[in-house]
């Protein structure tokens, strides 16, 4: 048991912008809450239940801080609307870089600024973890485990924009003859901050869970085998918490937020990296075939002996996802978010992901002090299509509001990529030739 006491201190944003408007609404950009009170207990304990020791009982329970990143507080502190500016203007004389503006050019029309601060409670994330499990050794240098773990998320880290007007009950036809409008927000415009366009609070009012059970199967070396075996049944859920959504209008960061800004509980469903069913199985075998032979010369056992088969096989359940449309459709300034209306977020599943590696090695010692060794590795040994990537639109969109109509995707769930880096690659080979002097 013990106590860990942690503290990041975080760069604290130097200029305040003065605009009225943000004074109005007690927004101000130099302001920063240092978490000082960051105490985490742990203790944990290990019990023999049986009087030969073989059934150990493990628990643990602690708290945990987690960090800011980097990347947020420095997007605070120059993403003040004073020290960037925006310009969009035209023509051809236009300077390249390295050649700037010393000034705004005659003509150009200052773009409103997107600005981000810090909510005045902001705090460090916390995390709580608790386990509890059972081991119990079995003759053949078998052992057997069951675990269970727990782990809460509190004052999650999350950007969100502040700067919406107030929501309107809008709804919106479906292209599939008796289908009913479906219902949804919709922003109002302008924006309550007319001089600015995304004005986002670094917040720290996310949450999340996570529950797994755990059943082990280890089998240490011996007579020439070893083998491991693991199954996790978990679930993990969240309300979309996420502190690297910084480039306002990147694809990819404005996809990490939440789907409405006055309403985070909406995204309250499946996270992210939830994986329901993961198994994997691994294995060790080694080969001496001189035992089988009779062979007992020393070049015998260079041929006969040092072969090696290993391999790996994991099976998971699919990443969760939700059911999209391809537009703003709530008029937030953000369209990678909009979920179908009336359907939660990360209520379907992407496909199953199952992969087979193999190895392949033969050694020898030319000395006693050198060895060499040839292997062979496979990589998804059944060239199983595993689908990294799905198209998730259900809809596409007609017409313009509000007059728009829902059309079904005939590409929904579609694959859009068979091949992704370390997930969903062909059946590789490769072969190598290793020297330990």
């Amino acid at each position: 048991y013990g106590v860990r006491y942690d503290y990041q201190r975080l760069e604290e944003p130097k200029i305040r912008n003065t605009s009225f408007q943000l004074a109005q609404r007690r927004i101000n950009t130099a302001q920063l809450n240092q978490d000082l009170n960051n105490f985490g207990p742990r203790i944990g304990f290990s019990y023999a239940a049986t009087k030969d020791s073989k059934t150990v009982v493990r628990a643990g329970y602690g708290v945990f801080y987690s960090r800011t990143p980097s990347i947020l507080t420095g997007t605070v502190i120059t993403n003040n609307g004073v020290q960037l500016q925006n310009f969009s203007f035209t023509g051809n004389n236009t300077p390249i870089y390295p050649n700037k503006f010393t000034t705004p050019p005659t003509g150009a029309a200052a773009g409103r600024p997107n600005i981000f601060f810090y909510d005045p409670d902001f705090v460090s994330p916390l995390i709580q973890q608790g386990s509890l499990g059972v081991e119990r050794e079995l003759p053949g240098k078998i052992s057997v485990s069951l675990s269970y773990l727990v782990v809460k998320g509190t004052h999650l880290q999350r950007v969100r924009d502040v700067n919406l007007g107030a929501p309107v009950s809008s709804s919106i036809a479906v292209g599939i003859a008796g289908s009913p409008r479906l219902t949804f927000d919709r922003f109002s415009n302008p924006r309550p901050l007319s001089l600015f366009n995304r004005v986002t609070a670094v917040s720290s009012d996310s949450s999340s869970i996570y529950h797994g059970l755990s059943v082990q199967v280890n089998k240490r070396y011996a007579q020439n085998f070893q083998f491991l075996f693991s199954y996790t049944f978990s679930k993990a859920i969240d309300d979309k918490p996420d502190a690297t959504s910084v480039v306002v209008g990147n694809a990819g960061d404005d996809a990490k937020q939440v789907s409405n800004y006055f309403r985070p509980d909406l995204d309250r469903g499946l996270g992210d990296s939830d994986v329901k069913h993961r198994a994997v199985v691994s294995g060790v075998y080694d080969l001496n075939f001189s035992k089988y032979t009779g062979a007992s010369s020393g070049l015998a056992k260079a041929i006969f002996d040092g072969y090696s088969l290993s391999g790996i096989f994991t099976g998971t359940s699919g990443r969760p996802f939700s059911a999209t449309v391809p537009i703003d459709l709530n008029n937030d300034g953000n369209s990678r978010t909009d979920r179908v209306p009336g359907v939660g977020r990360n209520t379907l599943r992407g496909p199953n992901f199952y992969q087979l590696d193999m190895r392949f090695t033969k050694s020898f010692k030319p000395t006693e002090t050198t060895k060499v060794e040839f292997i062979g590795e496979a990589f998804n040994v059944f060239n199983r299509t595993n689908i990294a990537n799905i198209d998730t639109n259900q809809f596409s969109v007609t017409g313009t509001a509000p007059n728009q109509i829902l059309v079904p995707n005939r590409n929904f769930l579609n694959g859009l990529s068979s091949t992704g880096a370390g997930r969903g690659a062909n059946r590789q080979f490769q072969l190598a030739l290793k020297f330990d002097f």
